[in-house]
């Protein structure tokens, strides 16, 4: 959810209920299919690339490879 799926795993039952505890909901794996689904039929992902490289030309952002998708430089 929050973290990678082998940090996910790792998480113990009293972490998984403190999380639950702020309303975070179990997947559901169907409805997040019909919804990726929904969204490349869209052309979506060609307005959030849009968005994206946006943030990056005009303000400031950076892509940071196999870490955070973006960050501010200060």
């Amino acid at each position: 959810m929050i973290l990678s799926k082998q940090r996910n795993e790792k998480l113990d039952h009293e972490q998984v209920v403190r999380i639950k505890a702020f309303g975070v909901r179990e997947p559901d794996l169907e409805s997040a299919i019909r919804e990726l689904a929904l969204l490349l039929k869209s052309n979506a992902l060609s307005k959030i690339a849009s968005v994206c490289a946006d943030a990056i030309n005009r303000f400031g952002f950076e892509q940071i490879p196999d870490g955070p998708i973006f960050a501010c430089r200060l």
